[in-house]
């Protein structure tokens, strides 16, 4: 069962608080160029920070919904770099000889 008020507030009041953030905060591109500029391990540091804060429940509504939307940039950066990866052993693969098998020795 879902609680209707949660720390004084009714459900209709989060979802309106939580739609103001998302609309008033604005993307700006030193926002996006601050989080493309992190190595992926940079990123998945601060995400594992960001995930510690929310998980700890003390955020107030604003800094948590700051938080996922922060996180959410981070885990596009992570999949994308890793994406990248993915591509370039691909391509190393098909440079690479293939080991010979084990039956083809006997």
């Amino acid at each position: 069962m879902v609680c209707s008020k949660i720390a004084g507030y009714t459900r209709e009041r989060l979802i309106l608080r939580a739609i103001l953030i998302l609309f008033a905060t604005p993307m700006t591109k030193k926002h996006t160029t601050a989080t493309e500029a992190l190595s992926f391990e940079q990123a998945i540091s601060e995400l594992e920070q960001l995930v510690a804060q929310m998980e700890g429940g003390a955020l107030p509504l604003d800094a948590a919904l700051a938080a996922y939307q922060r996180g959410s940039d981070l885990v596009k950066l992570c999949g994308g770099q890793l994406d990248k990866v993915e591509q370039q052993v691909k391509v190393l693969e098909g440079q690479m000889l293939k080991p010979l098998a084990v039956d083809a020795m006997n």
